[in-house]
Protein backbone atom coordinates (compact mmCIF):
# COMPACT_ATOMS: atom_id res chain seq x y z
CA UNK A 1 0.00 0.00 0.00
CA UNK A 2 1.04 3.68 -0.70
CA UNK A 3 3.39 4.97 1.70
CA UNK A 4 4.18 1.86 3.67
CA UNK A 5 0.81 1.79 5.67
CA UNK A 6 -0.17 -1.15 6.70
CA UNK A 7 -4.02 -2.15 7.66
CA UNK A 8 -4.35 -4.60 10.45
CA UNK A 9 -8.28 -6.48 8.99
CA UNK A 10 -9.86 -8.71 12.18
CA UNK A 11 -10.38 -11.21 9.01
CA UNK A 12 -6.15 -11.77 9.03
CA UNK A 13 -6.28 -14.10 11.23
CA UNK A 14 -2.28 -14.89 10.02
CA UNK A 15 -1.14 -11.53 10.97
CA UNK A 16 -3.54 -8.33 11.61
CA UNK A 17 -5.65 -10.68 14.32
CA UNK A 18 -2.67 -11.36 16.78
CA UNK A 19 -1.53 -7.57 16.02
CA UNK A 20 -4.81 -6.03 16.87
CA UNK A 21 -5.75 -7.75 20.13
CA UNK A 22 -2.29 -7.26 21.53
CA UNK A 23 -2.59 -3.56 20.94
CA UNK A 24 -5.68 -3.70 22.81
CA UNK A 25 -4.87 -5.59 25.20
CA UNK A 26 -1.44 -3.31 25.88
CA UNK A 27 -4.32 -0.31 25.91
CA UNK A 28 -6.67 -2.16 28.47
CA UNK A 29 -3.98 -2.16 30.73
CA UNK A 30 -2.17 1.06 30.51
CA UNK A 31 -5.31 2.68 30.61
CA UNK A 32 -6.79 0.89 33.91
CA UNK A 33 -3.64 1.42 35.74
CA UNK A 34 -3.67 5.10 34.60
CA UNK A 35 -7.18 5.29 36.15
CA UNK A 36 -6.01 3.43 39.27
CA UNK A 37 -3.12 5.82 39.72
CA UNK A 38 -5.23 8.94 39.20
CA UNK A 39 -7.67 6.89 41.52
CA UNK A 40 -4.94 7.61 44.41
CA UNK A 41 -3.92 11.14 44.30
CA UNK A 42 -7.14 12.46 45.92
CA UNK A 43 -5.78 10.88 48.76
CA UNK A 44 -2.45 11.99 49.08
CA UNK A 45 -3.95 15.47 47.74
CA UNK A 46 -5.77 15.66 51.16
CA UNK A 47 -3.05 14.57 53.17
CA UNK A 48 -1.24 18.14 51.48
CA UNK A 49 -4.83 20.30 52.19
CA UNK A 50 -4.79 19.13 55.75
CA UNK A 51 -1.62 20.78 56.21
CA UNK A 52 -2.59 23.76 54.27
CA UNK A 53 -2.11 23.45 50.62
CA UNK A 54 -4.39 24.47 48.35
CA UNK A 55 -6.07 22.94 45.42
CA UNK A 56 -3.95 25.38 43.37
CA UNK A 57 -0.93 24.62 45.03
CA UNK A 58 -0.83 20.56 44.54
CA UNK A 59 -2.15 21.79 41.25
CA UNK A 60 0.99 23.20 40.84
CA UNK A 61 3.48 21.76 42.84
CA UNK A 62 2.15 18.12 41.13
CA UNK A 63 3.29 19.37 37.86
CA UNK A 64 6.77 20.98 38.80
CA UNK A 65 7.77 17.94 41.01
CA UNK A 66 7.31 16.11 37.69
CA UNK A 67 9.54 17.83 35.39
CA UNK A 68 13.16 16.72 37.27
CA UNK A 69 12.04 13.23 36.82
CA UNK A 70 10.96 13.61 33.30
CA UNK A 71 13.99 15.04 32.18
CA UNK A 72 16.72 13.00 33.66
CA UNK A 73 14.90 9.94 32.15
CA UNK A 74 14.86 11.79 28.77
CA UNK A 75 18.80 12.27 29.32
CA UNK A 76 19.38 8.87 30.36
CA UNK A 77 17.48 7.34 27.37
CA UNK A 78 18.95 10.32 25.41
CA UNK A 79 15.68 11.18 23.59
CA UNK A 80 16.23 14.87 21.81
CA UNK A 81 13.59 17.34 23.58
CA UNK A 82 13.39 19.33 20.08
CA UNK A 83 9.61 19.27 18.43
CA UNK A 84 7.78 21.49 15.66
CA UNK A 85 6.90 24.82 17.10
CA UNK A 86 3.20 24.14 15.57
CA UNK A 87 3.45 20.22 17.94
CA UNK A 88 3.85 22.48 20.95
CA UNK A 89 1.79 25.17 21.24
CA UNK A 90 -0.95 22.08 20.57
CA UNK A 91 0.90 19.97 23.74
CA UNK A 92 0.60 23.53 25.46
CA UNK A 93 -3.14 24.30 24.49
CA UNK A 94 -4.07 21.07 25.76
CA UNK A 95 -2.03 20.63 28.43
CA UNK A 96 -3.67 23.96 29.93
CA UNK A 97 -7.23 22.68 28.58
CA UNK A 98 -6.52 19.18 30.59
CA UNK A 99 -4.40 19.49 33.18
CA UNK A 100 -5.23 23.14 34.13
CA UNK A 101 -8.49 24.65 33.16
CA UNK A 102 -10.41 21.37 34.14
CA UNK A 103 -8.83 21.29 37.45
CA UNK A 104 -9.92 24.41 38.26
CA UNK A 105 -13.19 24.32 37.24
CA UNK A 106 -13.72 21.24 39.33
CA UNK A 107 -12.67 23.07 42.04
CA UNK A 108 -14.68 25.95 41.76
CA UNK A 109 -17.79 24.27 41.37
CA UNK A 110 -16.93 22.54 45.08
CA UNK A 111 -18.43 25.36 46.79
CA UNK A 112 -21.72 25.20 45.42
CA UNK A 113 -22.34 21.58 45.12
CA UNK A 114 -19.67 19.77 47.33
CA UNK A 115 -16.83 17.50 46.65
CA UNK A 116 -18.96 14.33 45.78
CA UNK A 117 -21.49 15.40 43.33
CA UNK A 118 -18.83 17.90 41.83
CA UNK A 119 -16.31 14.38 41.24
CA UNK A 120 -19.54 12.22 40.14
CA UNK A 121 -20.53 14.99 37.29
CA UNK A 122 -16.73 15.68 35.97
CA UNK A 123 -16.66 11.95 35.28
CA UNK A 124 -19.36 11.58 32.95
CA UNK A 125 -16.32 13.01 30.74
CA UNK A 126 -16.54 9.75 28.42
CA UNK A 127 -20.16 10.46 27.58
CA UNK A 128 -18.53 14.05 26.42
CA UNK A 129 -15.48 12.00 24.50
CA UNK A 130 -17.78 9.92 22.77
CA UNK A 131 -20.49 12.65 21.35
CA UNK A 132 -17.03 14.87 20.49
CA UNK A 133 -15.95 11.85 18.40
CA UNK A 134 -19.47 11.30 16.65
CA UNK A 135 -20.61 14.93 15.93
CA UNK A 136 -17.29 16.09 14.95
CA UNK A 137 -15.27 13.36 13.49
CA UNK A 138 -18.05 11.22 12.41
CA UNK A 139 -16.93 8.06 14.36
CA UNK A 140 -19.23 4.94 14.96
CA UNK A 141 -19.72 3.74 18.15
CA UNK A 142 -21.59 0.71 17.84
CA UNK A 143 -24.30 -0.92 19.82
CA UNK A 144 -21.84 -2.42 22.06
CA UNK A 145 -20.14 0.75 22.67
CA UNK A 146 -23.62 2.32 23.81
CA UNK A 147 -25.16 -0.28 25.62
CA UNK A 148 -21.62 0.00 27.77
CA UNK A 149 -21.62 3.80 27.96
CA UNK A 150 -25.10 3.91 29.41
CA UNK A 151 -23.87 1.13 31.94
CA UNK A 152 -20.90 2.98 32.99
CA UNK A 153 -22.85 6.38 33.09
CA UNK A 154 -25.27 4.75 35.16
CA UNK A 155 -22.71 3.98 37.50
CA UNK A 156 -21.23 6.93 37.74
CA UNK A 157 -24.50 8.48 39.06
CA UNK A 158 -24.83 6.16 41.68
CA UNK A 159 -21.91 8.19 43.05
CA UNK A 160 -23.92 11.44 42.89
CA UNK A 161 -25.47 12.76 46.49
CA UNK A 162 -28.15 14.96 45.96
CA UNK A 163 -28.34 16.51 49.32
CA UNK A 164 -25.44 18.17 48.03
CA UNK A 165 -26.81 20.27 45.54
CA UNK A 166 -27.45 23.65 46.31
CA UNK A 167 -26.76 25.76 42.92
CA UNK A 168 -27.20 25.03 39.24
CA UNK A 169 -24.35 27.04 39.05
CA UNK A 170 -22.06 24.66 40.21
CA UNK A 171 -23.79 21.59 37.97
CA UNK A 172 -23.04 23.35 35.19
CA UNK A 173 -18.95 24.19 35.94
CA UNK A 174 -18.59 20.60 37.09
CA UNK A 175 -20.26 19.70 33.76
CA UNK A 176 -17.97 21.89 31.97
CA UNK A 177 -14.94 20.63 33.43
CA UNK A 178 -15.75 16.67 32.40
CA UNK A 179 -16.64 18.50 28.66
CA UNK A 180 -12.87 20.50 28.91
CA UNK A 181 -11.40 16.91 29.71
CA UNK A 182 -12.63 15.43 26.88
CA UNK A 183 -11.42 18.00 24.83
CA UNK A 184 -8.14 17.32 26.19
CA UNK A 185 -8.35 13.42 25.56
CA UNK A 186 -9.86 13.76 21.71
CA UNK A 187 -7.23 16.40 21.18
CA UNK A 188 -4.35 14.24 21.64
CA UNK A 189 -5.47 10.93 19.93
CA UNK A 190 -7.09 13.68 17.01
CA UNK A 191 -3.82 15.77 16.72
CA UNK A 192 -1.55 12.81 16.33
CA UNK A 193 0.54 13.66 19.63
CA UNK A 194 0.07 10.60 21.22
CA UNK A 195 2.18 9.31 18.29
CA UNK A 196 4.99 11.31 19.46
CA UNK A 197 7.53 10.14 22.46
CA UNK A 198 5.19 9.44 25.50
CA UNK A 199 7.85 11.19 27.46
CA UNK A 200 8.59 14.30 25.96
CA UNK A 201 4.76 15.00 25.53
CA UNK A 202 4.34 14.22 29.33
CA UNK A 203 7.17 17.01 29.74
CA UNK A 204 5.73 19.19 27.98
CA UNK A 205 2.48 19.05 29.38
CA UNK A 206 4.08 19.41 32.93
CA UNK A 207 6.04 22.53 32.17
CA UNK A 208 2.52 24.20 29.94
CA UNK A 209 0.67 23.79 33.17
CA UNK A 210 3.43 24.79 35.89
CA UNK A 211 3.24 27.93 33.63
CA UNK A 212 -0.70 28.39 33.36
CA UNK A 213 -0.71 27.93 37.28
CA UNK A 214 1.93 30.76 37.74
CA UNK A 215 0.35 32.91 35.67
CA UNK A 216 -2.85 32.00 37.63
CA UNK A 217 -1.68 32.65 40.94
CA UNK A 218 -0.65 36.63 39.87
CA UNK A 219 -4.41 37.90 40.41
CA UNK A 220 -5.94 35.10 42.88
CA UNK A 221 -2.34 34.11 45.30
CA UNK A 222 -3.98 31.05 45.83
CA UNK A 223 -0.63 29.12 45.88
CA UNK A 224 0.61 28.46 48.92
CA UNK A 225 4.56 28.02 49.32
CA UNK A 226 5.42 27.95 52.83
CA UNK A 227 4.14 24.07 54.12
CA UNK A 228 5.36 21.52 56.38
CA UNK A 229 8.36 19.09 54.59
CA UNK A 230 5.99 16.19 55.06
CA UNK A 231 3.45 18.23 52.72
CA UNK A 232 5.96 19.02 49.87
CA UNK A 233 6.61 14.80 50.18
CA UNK A 234 2.81 13.91 49.42
CA UNK A 235 2.79 16.50 46.65
CA UNK A 236 6.09 14.95 45.38
CA UNK A 237 4.83 11.50 45.72
CA UNK A 238 1.82 12.67 43.75
CA UNK A 239 3.65 13.94 40.84
CA UNK A 240 5.50 11.20 40.03
CA UNK A 241 2.50 8.91 40.47
CA UNK A 242 -0.05 11.58 38.35
CA UNK A 243 2.01 13.87 36.53
CA UNK A 244 4.94 11.50 35.21
CA UNK A 245 3.20 8.01 35.20
CA UNK A 246 -0.34 8.05 35.16
CA UNK A 247 -0.60 11.04 32.00
CA UNK A 248 2.44 8.27 30.68
CA UNK A 249 -0.10 5.56 30.55
CA UNK A 250 -2.87 6.83 29.65
CA UNK A 251 -1.52 8.83 26.46
CA UNK A 252 -0.45 5.60 25.67
CA UNK A 253 -3.74 3.87 26.61
CA UNK A 254 -5.05 6.67 24.28
CA UNK A 255 -2.53 5.55 21.11
CA UNK A 256 -3.61 2.06 21.35
CA UNK A 257 -7.43 2.36 22.26
CA UNK A 258 -8.93 5.67 20.84
CA UNK A 259 -9.98 8.36 23.17
CA UNK A 260 -13.86 7.33 23.29
CA UNK A 261 -12.30 3.78 24.45
CA UNK A 262 -10.02 4.67 27.03
CA UNK A 263 -12.04 7.38 28.25
CA UNK A 264 -14.43 4.48 29.95
CA UNK A 265 -11.77 2.54 31.43
CA UNK A 266 -10.39 5.70 32.90
CA UNK A 267 -13.71 5.15 35.30
CA UNK A 268 -11.64 2.58 37.22
CA UNK A 269 -10.36 5.99 39.10
CA UNK A 270 -13.57 7.04 40.91
CA UNK A 271 -14.33 3.33 41.98
CA UNK A 272 -9.86 3.59 43.18
CA UNK A 273 -10.70 6.33 45.03
CA UNK A 274 -14.07 5.09 46.75
CA UNK A 275 -11.87 2.14 47.81
CA UNK A 276 -8.79 4.57 49.10
CA UNK A 277 -11.17 6.65 50.60
CA UNK A 278 -12.92 3.70 52.73
CA UNK A 279 -9.81 2.10 53.55
CA UNK A 280 -6.94 4.90 54.11
CA UNK A 281 -9.41 7.89 54.75
CA UNK A 282 -12.45 6.40 56.89
CA UNK A 283 -14.79 7.92 54.40
CA UNK A 284 -18.34 5.65 53.85
CA UNK A 285 -18.94 3.47 51.30
CA UNK A 286 -22.53 3.32 50.84
CA UNK A 287 -24.68 0.69 49.35
CA UNK A 288 -25.09 3.17 46.46
CA UNK A 289 -21.65 3.32 45.35
CA UNK A 290 -21.20 -0.44 45.94
CA UNK A 291 -23.69 -0.37 43.34
CA UNK A 292 -21.63 1.88 41.06
CA UNK A 293 -18.29 0.40 41.26
CA UNK A 294 -20.37 -2.71 39.87
CA UNK A 295 -21.87 -1.12 37.22
CA UNK A 296 -18.50 0.41 36.28
CA UNK A 297 -16.64 -2.68 36.81
CA UNK A 298 -19.65 -4.76 34.56
CA UNK A 299 -18.86 -2.07 32.06
CA UNK A 300 -15.64 -2.42 31.73
CA UNK A 301 -15.58 -6.10 31.40
CA UNK A 302 -18.07 -5.90 28.82
CA UNK A 303 -16.13 -3.12 26.59
CA UNK A 304 -13.06 -5.43 27.42
CA UNK A 305 -14.34 -8.52 26.14
CA UNK A 306 -15.82 -6.82 23.22
CA UNK A 307 -14.05 -8.26 19.84
CA UNK A 308 -16.84 -6.35 17.54
CA UNK A 309 -14.95 -2.58 18.45
CA UNK A 310 -14.75 -0.84 15.26
CA UNK A 311 -12.07 1.56 17.43
CA UNK A 312 -9.92 -0.26 18.46
CA UNK A 313 -8.94 -1.19 14.96
CA UNK A 314 -6.03 1.23 14.83
CA UNK A 315 -3.97 1.92 11.05
CA UNK A 316 -0.44 2.00 11.64
CA UNK A 317 1.66 3.98 9.28
CA UNK A 318 5.04 3.21 8.65
CA UNK A 319 7.43 6.35 7.89
CA UNK A 320 9.84 4.54 5.83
Amino acid sequence: MNNGTVIYFMQDVKSGFPRLFENKYKGIILTTLAAVLFGITPMLASFSYSMGGTPETVTFFRNVFAIPALLLTLCLKKIPLSLPWAVLRSIALLGIIGGGITILLLYMSYPYIGIGTATTLHFLYPVFVCLICRIFFKERLGRQKMIVLLIAGAGILFFLDIKEITHITGLVIAGISGLTFAIYMVGMEKKKIVELNSLVITLYLAISVSVFMLLYNIPTGKIVLLLPLKAYFYMFILANLASFLAILLLQLGIKYLGASTASIFCLFEPVTSLICGGFFLKEAITIEKIIGCILISSAVILLATDKSNNSLCKIYESTD
